[in-house]
């Protein structure tokens, strides 16, 4: 039974809605036996939102582990066309809080589950699902490209960061490609992650497409795009390869067959779609606006650009020389080179040129007069 004096009152985006009081505001978090909110995930609601209104169609929702039932409540407030939601979790007391919340204006219309995640998914089909657990996604991502619909996309997030890049094991066991805590590891990380998604997809004829793909705060979450028939399934397992790196020189290698200190098998195709990234907006009532409008503007320019970034602390300590601020950086680079930021790293940037190529062009620009 919910007890509402174990419990605060508060607005997120259009919502409000009981969550426990001493809830998370920063960090992964921690699981308990009642009821999960964390504040600072609010950027990727946020950004959910957003995607979910670029769609633009009447959708049939599934919040596979929806707790206190935010995402699940925001969802019918603010998309639109009004989507139908099914809000479900495995935790009686987050069930019951649902409940409550839910009786709300705008929110009876909340279908409310009490089902393990993969059971809810088994059910029926849908044109979004969610999963969102605590740690690894891998339990729940078989059922969930069983479950959506062809068109339909999965909203993923991963809090196991450090497995995926490499500061902790067991990347190759849980997501079956080998890691590395390289200065790249954050946008590598996402990248093994995909590759499990696509290659798990592939297995039931399903082509995964990556949406959206974003490393932030703790965690990874990444949305993808699922479409039937072996061609495409295929076609988008031979996006997949090996990451080379060459601390010495800083030199990033694809390969796409395996060989020795090579990490991977990884996603190394585009980590966004351009055309669903032209169409998101920050809307006025984004608690995390501000820094939702900086991210979204970096993953439109790194879009289309080469995978695997450089830091420019990295390249000064390789060259030799301090790089001048990012910005000049790019600059110089681009004179032969596209180049672009990226969201992965506030001092990294992403081009096609090799580093020996990136120093050349920093001394022709009159950096470290006198290095040759």
């Amino acid at each position: 039974m919910v007890m509402e004096e174990e419990y605060v009152e508060l607005t997120e985006g259009k919502a409000g809605l009981l969550v426990p009081r001493g809830y998370n505001t920063k960090g992964p978090g921690r699981k308990s036996g009642n009821v999960f909110y964390n504040r600072q995930m609010e950027l990727n609601r946020d950004v959910c939102i957003s995607l979910l209104r670029s769609e633009n169609r009447p959708l049939r929702i599934l919040d596979a582990m929806a707790a206190t039932g935010v995402r699940s409540a925001r969802i019918a407030l603010e998309v639109e066309p009004v989507p139908v939601v099914v809000a479900n979790d495995s935790n009686p007391a987050s069930t019951e809080l649902m409940q409550l919340n839910f009786s709300r204006p705008g929110l009876e219309r909340i279908t409310v589950t009490r089902k393990k995640a993969n059971a809810a998914m088994a059910e029926d089909s849908y044109d979004y699902i969610d999963i969102d657990p605590f740690g690894t996604p891998v339990w729940f991502l078989h059922q969930a490209l069983m479950s959506v619909k062809s068109g339909g996309i999965i909203g993923v997030t991963a809090t196991d960061s450090a497995m995926l890049c490499g500061s902790a094991r067991g990347s190759d066991r849980r997501y079956l490609s080998r890691s590395g805590r390289w200065p790249f590891m954050h946008e590598l990380g996402v990248r093994n992650l995909l590759a499990y998604i696509v290659r798990t997809g592939a297995s039931f004829d399903r082509a995964v497409y990556p949406t959206l793909s974003y490393f932030a705060d703790h965690y990874f979450r990444v949305y993808v795009r699922v479409r039937n028939g072996v061609g495409r399934a295929m076609d988008q397992l031979a996006n997949l390869g090996y990451v080379l790196y060459d601390g010495s020189t800083g030199t990033r290698r694809i390969e796409r067959e395996y060989s020795a200190n090579a990490a991977g098998p990884s996603w190394l195709g585009a980590l966004h779609d351009a055309a669903t990234l032209s169409s998101m907006r920050v809307e006025e009532w984004f608690g995390s606006g501000r820094r939702m409008s900086r991210m979204l503007d970096i993953w439109r320019e790194e879009a289309g650009a080469p995978p695997l970034f450089y830091n420019t602390d990295e390249l000064s300590q390789l060259f030799g020389f301090n790089l001048p601020s990012l910005r000049k950086t790019i600059s110089a680079v681009s004179k032969t080179h596209s180049a672009c930021r990226t969201h992965f790293d506030p001092k990294g940037f992403k081009t096609a040129a090799e580093p020996s190529e990136i120093r050349k062009l920093l001394l022709a620009e009159g950096w470290a007069k006198g290095i040759s």
